[in-house]
């Protein structure tokens, strides 16, 4: 499955360089290992997309442990589409 998400400048620009190979989130899609992730950048101030996107493949789901907020979900990413 294929998943479009907004990510803040600061997050897109570390998952770019590979700082940030992870993803805390709402798991309200039921994010699945394999899935692709299509992070679009987004401007808050001028409440826009940049144009700039990135993908990344969820490599590994946490969920339901202690000091994770209920429904949330942090996704292992790594680089690839397929």
């Amino acid at each position: 499955m294929i998943h479009e998400l907004k990510i803040m400048p600061d997050y897109f620009e570390a998952v770019v360089i590979g700082a940030k190979t992870f993803e805390l989130i709402n798991d309200d899609r039921g994010f699945q290992i394999r899935d692709i992730l299509i992070l679009k950048e987004w401007d808050p101030d001028a409440e826009e997309f940049t144009g700039r996107e990135v993908v990344r493949r969820i490599c590994y789901v946490l969920k339901r442990v202690p000091g994770l907020t209920s429904g949330y979900a942090i996704l292992g990413i790594e680089e690839g589409s397929e």
